[in-house]
């Protein structure tokens, strides 16, 4: 019984710093105020590279701020190669931050798939991820 409870345990302490290692616990709470019932920022995502970096582009193309703004790997691939989730603070109306993430060309043939999102209401989400693809 004491055996089954300490696995247990272990697995829990593992999964919390899992969570914590790509960004969804405690440590990545969003440190600003703008909030979903604050407005509409549509953001969108767009992806470079150069040798092994992805260029991550998040544009908010309005009508409203952008708050807490929270770019990064959504597939695993992406996840190994380029690190967890980035807090990129707000973007105005109009405006774009870019990003960079490692290991965009060292897995051939491995979608690597990011996204973007933020406090505030996206009327498209649809556009708030990209694929990059290495042949």
């Amino acid at each position: 019984m004491n055996t089954t409870v300490r696995t247990i345990g272990v697995g829990a302490v593992a999964a919390g710093a899992a969570a914590l290692v790509i960004g969804v616990g405690p440590a990545a709470a969003a440190p600003d105020t703008g909030s979903a019932s604050g407005g509409s920022a549509d953001l969108s995502v767009t992806i470079s590279s150069s040798f092994d970096t992805c260029h991550l582009t998040v544009t908010n193309r309005g009508p409203d701020t952008a708050y807490n703004v929270i770019a990064g790997p959504s597939s695993l691939v992406a996840l190994l190669a380029g690190g967890p989730p980035r807090y990129l603070g707000n973007i105005a109306a109009g405006q774009s931050l870019t990003e960079y993430f490692g290991g965009c060309g060292f897995i051939a043939g491995a979608p690597l798939t990011y996204f973007a999102l933020s406090t505030t209401g996206d009327p498209a989400p649809a556009n708030n991820t990209v694929t990059y693809n290495i042949n």
